[in-house]
């Protein structure tokens, strides 16, 4: 197998010189050209666009550098495969994961434990809710919640999450209880994000229109806002802390709260993970269980409770 030119490609796009890519491999342009040359020819096709300034990629240039990432992700992964087997579980990791409660319950303290049991490991954990590119950005997995758009990369579940609604005392003093999700567009609503709710209705789901003068995408912003009296809030059950216990937040609606399969974790589609990477992921796992078991035994409880 010939795959000559496929590192030239990679340098040029990363860098758009032939010049740079050459500084960065170690050799002459011409090195660098006549590999690309003889790359197109092989290929029957342009990859590169040249002008006075710069080098981009053409279209098949483009298409043809999804695989060139591909190779060299695989050979990248042959040499530390094969290199864990002799060597100490060393290196970088980075993590891009969703913020709030998920990070602060299940992540965080997953990561310190992992940290703790593999002293030569350099942790990095990014938590916003932003979908990064994980081959683009170098991120070894991230925690996302949501829909996978990427076919490339494997969405392993991790836990579901459960949605509750919950408002103060003082609230549904002054403005009533709700007794349908319908009810919440007489009441002021705390938004995270959007201007729906989705409810279990019998087997379905069913989205429900809300509105509030509140709005913030901080979980602690929202659990102040709703203990403050300034209307319903509707958010992950782990977002909430022992507020229904003593007294601070009233649970409503139960028999519409909705459970879904939301979390995952996102990686690339690689035969062999790094070993780091997979003991990382099995940590988190193992984080995640007992953190989910709870919220389910705390959700039976607040359905007793819910007015």
């Amino acid at each position: 197998m010939n795959i000559n030119g496929f590192g030239e490609l990679l340098e040029i796009s990363k860098t758009g010189s032939f010049t740079a890519a050459a500084g960065n491999l170690g050799v002459s342009v011409a090195h660098v050209s006549r590999r690309i040359a003889a790359l197109e020819a092989r290929i029957g096709a342009r990859l590169l666009i040249r002008s006075t300034r710069s080098v981009r990629l053409s279209d098949r240039g483009a298409q043809l550098m999804g695989y060139c990432e591909r190779i060299q992700d695989f050979v990248d992964e042959a040499f530390e495969v094969i290199g864990t087997a002799t060597t100490r579980i060393e290196g970088r990791l980075r993590i891009a994961s969703l913020s709030g409660s998920v990070a602060d319950k299940v992540v965080t303290p997953a990561m310190v434990e992992f940290a703790r049991a593999y002293p030569e490991i350099e942790i990095e954990a990014d938590f916003n809710p932003r979908a990064v590119d994980l081959r683009r950005e170098g991120y070894d997995f991230a925690i996302r919640a949501g829909h996978l758009d990427d076919s490339d990369l494997i969405a392993k579940p991790l836990m579901n999450r459960h949605f509750i609604a919950a408002a103060s005392p003082s609230y549904l003093s002054g403005q009533g209880i709700p007794q349908t999700p319908d009810d919440l567009k007489h009441h002021e609503c705390i938004l995270t994000h959007g201007k729906s709710w989705s409810f279990r209705n019998g087997d379905k789901t069913k989205s429900q229109a809300v509105s509030g003068r509140f709005k913030s995408n901080s979980g602690a912003a929202v659990l102040n806002a709703c203990e403050a009296g300034l209307g319903i809030a509707y958010m992950a059950s782990t977002g909430f802390g022992d507020q229904f216990e003593t007294g601070a937040l009233v649970p409503v609606l139960s028999r519409f709260w909705r459970t879904e399969k939301s979390v995952y974790m996102i990686y690339e589609d690689k035969r062999f993970l790094p070993e780091r990477v997979r003991l990382a992921m099995a940590a988190i796992e193992r984080q995640a269980k007992p953190v989910e078991q709870r919220e389910v035994e705390r959700l039976l409880k607040l359905a007793d409770l819910s007015q």
